[in-house]
């Protein structure tokens, strides 16, 4: 009964406070009130939803479309529920759930400041320490945010960044100068969005009428009266565009769906069908890919990345060891891809300015009498210059190409900076995919090589065809121990029916189907290779971190070491990269210093032991083993010499970070 009255008691309270709060607003006493007047009494008591969401709440508390007006039942509901969600709309309240899932990952469902930071960055937030630092102190009770407290946290620090940018538009804007879409990209820099495309800059700003178009005069300027929601929604486009435009998302999509179906499982890189670039129809929410499929679909796309570069991009998003990704962790490969991109284009462009001549007027640049460029002013875009950034990119263009996208940028068909070059490179990516798709996702490097390895068995590409003796060579070279296996001449028998559509016996073997098996048999080796890794991570205990920096320096020598090690037609075009057993010594003695007869062997004998196949070489797993192994043992005190490094290593970039921070708020007391 005393609980009974309690309630009861409750209720009524809860009643005469909700009746108090509904008549600040309703003012008139016509006992209804507006959804925008249910905004501004939210933001009076700390919360405040944008007005979109609170009409997506409307039509799921009322089931109606049209808005309207509130009576007081409806007011409370709709006030509970903003406040149960912290001001955010049940798709966003979902969304958010699942982030904050993703870094709870020691399951004691608190984040800690670190993994609010991680949390964040996921989402496309700019990561401001300090005030994350002060709001998880802030909302937490304790030393972390609980799920509910995560969802307040993520509503103040969208606010923080929104008050932000709306502040720094209000100074740029003070006196007769309107701001205009032009100072967007600084606007966005201030906060910490920095290399955003301008058409990207411009789609997002236009879907929520951030711009006002003059057609007239051609001036397009930002709308002065922009609302808090106006800001909202056009930084969660930024983010969710993820640095691309809207048909490049729309191909993105596609292609993932693409190779998440079953048909595209099985089939190495392309099912010969009807030759459609299309997505299936029926899609699957919880659609899945293999890091081996991912590294098809950055080939299908024109991507001109090896399978190891695909790994290093699962790892900057800290999905070390993960097998498959979902769609939205396919596109946070994706923005790192096109984030790494940009500034490698940035990079080549910058290093060139360097040692650029002093300049010339525009439109009067030397050019020598072959058609290439003289030496040309440090804001211009030469061959010189195309060559170096499609070079360092992967895409290596002939010179009377490169001279005729370099008099495009003279004749003003594209701007003169990093953006006019990512411009290009997405034209000259559409070519190169048309190519890759026909050849099974073979560079065109690798194309040279197999090229070379048919004609060497016998075929001339690409009409000409392998048959009787030189058939039979050809299998025994592309499944090597048919011979004398029974299981491997089953396997190439079923293959080669499956490839040519022989309804027998295969008699021949044109140059296309020769590229279809070797895509299968190097997805297979590749599947295989990676599922070792994947359980070898599992049971070494390396932190995710250490995983990422160990495969930076293994794939670096590895790539140095490759030219020499590459021997055979599968190891020109394999994507498993392998360091040799004297590499792994040479980096080993560089962390440890000179080790003695006795410590060599030591290492010899480990060395040996993990590489599985007696090859001379590691794989990227075996040596994680091996170095597992020399820590164990501390051979040769590794593991202190390697302190050592990390220390210093720490102590650097801890000197620059404090060095920013000073100099950040010293920037910001000049400024007030």
């Amino acid at each position: 009964a005393d609980f009974i009255d309690f309630v009861n008691m409750y209720r009524r309270h809860r009643h005469a406070f909700m009746q108090k709060i509904f008549s600040e607003v309703d003012q008139d006493g016509s006992k209804s009130v507006s959804l925008e007047e249910i905004v501004v009494l939210l933001g009076r008591r700390g919360i405040t939803p944008v007005l979109s969401c609170v009409e997506r709440i409307f039509r799921e508390v009322t089931g109606e479309r049209t808005v309207r007006d509130l009576s007081f039942d409806e007011f409370v509901q709709i006030y509970d529920v903003v406040q149960a969600r912290a001001g955010f709309s049940e798709h966003d309240l979902a969304r958010l759930r699942k982030v904050w899932s993703r870094y709870d990952q020691d399951g004691n469902q608190v984040l800690s400041a670190d993994e609010v930071r991680l949390a964040l960055d996921w989402q496309g937030f700019v990561v401001d320490s300090v005030e994350v630092e002060s709001l998880v102190h802030e909302v937490g009770q304790r030393k972390g945010l609980n799920q509910h407290e995560f969802l307040t946290f993520m509503r103040k620090y969208r606010d923080f960044e929104v008050q932000k940018f709306m502040q720094l538009n209000d100074k740029l804007s003070s006196g007769e100068n309107a701001v205009t879409l032009a100072d967007l990209p600084r606007l966005l820099e201030e906060i910490g969005y920095e290399d955003v495309a301008p058409e990207v800059l411009q789609e997002c700003a236009a879907l929520v009428h951030l711009v006002n178009r003059d057609m007239a005069v051609g001036i397009t300027s930002l709308n002065p009266t922009f609302t808090f929601d106006g800001v909202y929604h056009f930084l969660e486009n930024l983010r969710a565009s993820h640095g691309f435009i809207n048909d490049e998302r729309v191909d993105l999509r596609n292609a993932f769906l693409r190779f998440s179906t079953e048909q595209f499982s099985k089939s190495g890189f392309i099912e010969e069908d009807d030759g459609s670039s299309s997505a299936p129809e029926n899609v699957d929410e919880e659609a899945r890919i293999s890091v081996l499929k991912l590294f098809h679909t950055l080939r299908w796309l024109g991507y001109q990345m090896e399978l190891w570069q695909v790994v290093e991009k699962m790892d900057s998003i800290r999905m070390v060891g993960s097998a498959t990704l979902c769609q939205d962790e396919f596109m946070r490969v994706m923005a790192v891809v096109h984030k790494q991109e940009i500034e490698s284009i940035k990079t080549m462009l910058g290093h060139d300015e360097k040692q650029a001549p002093p300049s010339t007027p525009q439109g009067h640049s030397k050019t020598m009498s072959d058609g290439h460029e003289a030496e040309a002013d440090g804001h211009q875009v030469t061959t010189r210059r195309l060559k170096r950034v499609f070079h360092y990119l992967g895409y290596p263009m002939a010179t009377q190409e490169l001279v005729s996208i370099s008099k495009e940028f003279a004749q003003g068909y594209f701007s003169q900076d990093v953006w006019g070059v990512a411009q290009v490179l997405r034209r000259h990516r559409k070519k190169v995919r048309e190519k890759v798709r026909k050849n099974f996702g073979f560079a065109s490097l690798e194309l040279h090589h197999l090229q070379e390895a048919f004609e060497t068995m016998g075929g001339r590409p690409p009409h000409g065809k392998l048959k009787g003796k030189l058939l039979s060579n050809a299998v025994r070279e592309l499944f090597p121990g048919a011979e004398k296996d029974q299981q491997e001449r089953s396997r190439a028998h079923l293959t080669l029916k499956q490839v040519t559509r022989s309804p027998g016996n295969c008699d021949e073997l044109n140059f296309q189907d020769f590229l279809h098996i070797v895509r299968l048999r190097l997805d297979c080796a590749a599947e295989a290779k990676l599922n070792e890794e994947y359980q070898a991570l599992e049971s070494l205990n390396f932190v995710p971190e250490e995983v990422t920096e160990f495969r930076i320096i293994f794939h670096k020598i590895a790539r140095d070491e490759q030219g020499s090690m590459a021997t055979g037609l599968f190891a020109k075009v394999s994507a498993i990269p392998m360091l040799s057993f004297a590499a792994v010594e040479a980096m080993l003695t560089g962390i440890a210093g000179q080790c003695t007869d006795l410590k060599r062997e030591a290492l010899q004998d480990i060395l040996e032991e993990v590489d599985q196949e007696k090859k001379g070489s590691l794989y990227f797993w075996e040596f994680l083993r091996a170095v597992r192994q020399l820590m164990d043992t501390n051979w040769s005190n590794i593991n202190d010499e390697a302190q050592k490094l990390v220390f210093a290593s720490w102590a650097a970039t801890e000197a620059d970070a404090l060095y920013n921070a000073r100099l950040a708020e010293f920037t910001r007391r000049m400024e007030d």
